[in-house]
Formats: C-alpha cells, structure tokens, sequence
C-alpha cells in the first residue's frame, strides 16, 4: 500500500478511496429517630427529679465526712456497682466481637460474589469464543464485559467502505490494516450505538477465529465534526483538540501503529446523520 510520502497525486486518490467509510457509518445519537427522642425525653419528664437531686447531694456530704462511717449497705452498693460495671463491659465485649464477626461475614460474602462474578465473566466470554471461532486466523469478534459481544465480519475485496447492516455485528476496515492498525466499523443506529458508552480505561478483548484472544485497553475517544457531512472528501474539525484535517489526514492519524485498536461510528447532530465521526482507540493491555 502506498506509504504517507508518496506524491500528492496518490495521496489525493488514496483519499477518495479510504474515505467512503468514513461517510457509511450511519449515525444515532444516621440521625436518630424522633420517637427515640420522644421515649427518652418521656421517662426524664416523668421523675421526680428533686429527691434524688436532695439523696445524691446528701450522700456526697457523707462520702467527704470522715467522721461518718459508711453503712454496710454502702459496700453492697459498690458491688452492685462492679457488678453493673461488669455486666457493662462484657456487655461492649461482645457488641464488638459481634460487629467484628458481621463485618468478617460481610467481607466473606463480598470475596464470594466476586469470585461468582469472575466466573460468571469467564464463562460468557468463553461462550462468546465458542460461537465465533471457526478456524481462522482473522477476528471474528469484539467483547466487553457487560457491555456487548460483537461479531465481525471482513469487507469484500475492493469495497473499502463496506459496513455491515446486521445488528450484533461490526465489519473489519480492511484498509486500516495496511497501516498497521485494526480497524472495526459500525452504524450508529446499530452496533455502533453502543460505542457512545465506552469510556477510557475500559478494558475489551479481540477475539480471533482460532479461539485466541488478545485483550486491549481504551486509551484515547476522539471526535470530529464533518464541515461537509456527506462529501467523501469533508475538511474535519477536532473537536478535542482544534483544528481542522482533511479527511486524508484524518485517516492517516488515525489508522496507524500507533493506534493498533479503532472502532469507528458516526455522530449524529442537530438532525444530520453523518454531522461527525468518534473514534475510540484502544492499545494492547500490559503483561
């Protein structure tokens, strides 16, 4: 395939060809209660509190008088009192072993449900695998999990703008892999709705026809709006970074080594179908 240095002659021609898909993705666009409060302030309503304001001040004299031996009823009092104190203290004892063994419980059933969520995940993206592999070396599909499991199909040879029409589908942009990149097309009204809810750091996984699978991560979602929505040959204007590109030079930025992963749609706007085009780019995931 002819690199970006050859002429302009071939570049202009190039542009022709490589842009029709960019035209074909069609688009879519903790207080306590106050019946609490109410028992409490009840029960102090309800005292006498002047007596055992006048026993409270009268046993302290006593307490401060050394003159005055405590009665023997003081001593069993105290020991009511351990006994109360006690009681209290192995009370919070086990209020906090029981919080302790309820938080544990919880961590436990968390670890579990993690676990079954794991092999829940695992066991759909192998039966995703299933129903797509067929001995080829080529992907033959896209997944994300809990978000969508696509198939993808190739384009006819010499039909570069080709986009499949069945929903659950993507077509593979045979011509992206000429420069090094993966390219997945999609109409926004079908497959490529679900592009708008990709977000970067997302994680997804190709997955090819021999049942191997090579997983990715989003990096990059650029967008550009269309000056002239339907023409193969439209000036873009980045709307993440500004400026303005031909649809050559879009191409070329876009499909690279650089960005190994793209899935391509268009936006729809202000009752334009083909108003812009997203591109979310993916690089391979770390060993």
């Amino acid at each position: 395939m002819t690199s970006v240095g050859k002429p302009i002659l071939i570049l202009g021609a190039i542009a022709l060809v490589v842009t029709g898909a960019f035209f074909s993705a069609s688009p879519v666009l903790a207080e306590n209660s106050a019946e609490h409060g109410g028992i409490s302030s009840g029960i102090i309503e309800a005292q006498d509190s002047e007596p055992i304001l006048m026993e409270a001040e009268a046993l302290g004299e006593a307490a401060t008088d050394s003159s005055i031996s405590q009665p023997a009823a003081a001593g069993n009092d105290q020991g009511k009192v351990r006994q109360n104190e006690e009681q209290i203290r192995d009370a919070l004892d086990r209020s906090e072993m029981e919080n302790e063994a309820i938080a544990f419980t919880e961590d436990e059933s968390e670890t579990l449900l993690r676990f079954s969520d794991i092999a829940a995940n695992v066991a759909a993206l192998q039966n995703f695998v299933d129903s797509v592999s067929n001995g080829s070396g080529v992907v033959t599909g896209i997944y994300i999990n809990e978000y969508f499991s696509l198939k993808v199909g190739q384009q006819p040879s010499g039909s570069p703008g080709h986009i499949t029409s069945n929903a659950g589908e993507v077509t593979q942009f045979g011509l992206a892999a000429d420069y090094g990149s993966k390219g997945f097309l999609a109409h926004n009204y079908l497959s490529g709705d679900s592009f708008f809810d990709l977000e970067i750091g997302m994680k997804l996984s190709l997955v090819y026809g021999d049942g191997s699978i090579k997983n990715f991560v989003i990096e990059d979602i650029r967008s550009f709006e269309a000056l002239q929505p339907n023409s193969p040959t439209s000036t873009f204007v980045d709307l993440d970074q500004g400026g303005k590109l031909s649809a050559a030079d879009l191409f070329y930025s876009i499909y690279n080594s650089n960005n190994p992963f793209v899935l391509q749609t268009c936006i729809a706007n202000h009752g334009v179908s083909t108003w812009g085009r997203v591109f979310i780019i993916a690089v391979p995931v770390a060993s």
